[in-house]
């Protein structure tokens, strides 16, 4: 089969779940120089196999191939997002922009980072720039789910600069 055909192939198992049978595809590519795009699909499904490090190295390989590969280096950025390292993945995201400055996708990365780093006015802006709105007021109060609740010693926090608040629930 052609490249393209194979793509087609590939994305649309991925697409339907069937991630072993999208690299099983993927690995019909004839040896040589395979696109960016074959090589993206394969470290997603990688990565929706749980073989974060197979699909980290396999960004990393496209990268070396092309630098400017944006989606790739966009794709690291949300697996290091993943692995709650928002500075690493806010690198990563701002090497995307400067190679595709207007996409959204790069851009919420961006936000995403800054905002849990604690930037929140860097990220409302990032996100302004995109076309989307804050806001024009912050509700008071928010209606929760019974699975929300914590009664635990512990708790996740979004981030190392958490105020520690703690909402009152009315039962």
């Amino acid at each position: 089969q052609n490249r393209d055909g194979l793509y087609i192939s590939a994305t649309a198992l991925l697409g339907q779940g069937k991630l072993k049978e999208a690299l099983a595809v993927l690995e019909g590519v004839p040896p040589g120089d395979t696109p960016p795009d074959l090589g993206r699909t394969a470290a997603a499904a990688l990565l929706r196999l749980g073989k974060a490090a197979e699909a980290e190295q396999a960004y990393r390989a496209l990268l070396v191939k092309n630098p400017q590969d944006a989606l790739s280096l966009a794709a690291l950025g949300a697996m290091h997002l993943g692995r709650n390292q928002p500075a690493e993945a806010l690198k990563l995201f701002e090497q995307a922009k400067a190679i595709q400055p207007v996409n959204p996708g790069v851009r919420q990365g961006i936000a995403t980072a800054q905002a849990r780093l604690g930037h929140l006015p860097e990220a409302i802006k990032e996100l302004e720039e995109i076309g989307v709105k804050p806001p024009k007021s912050t509700p008071i109060f928010y209606r929760v789910a019974a699975s929300l609740f914590c009664y635990s010693n512990e708790i996740q926090v979004s981030g190392p600069d958490t105020s520690g608040e703690v909402e009152f629930v009315l039962i």
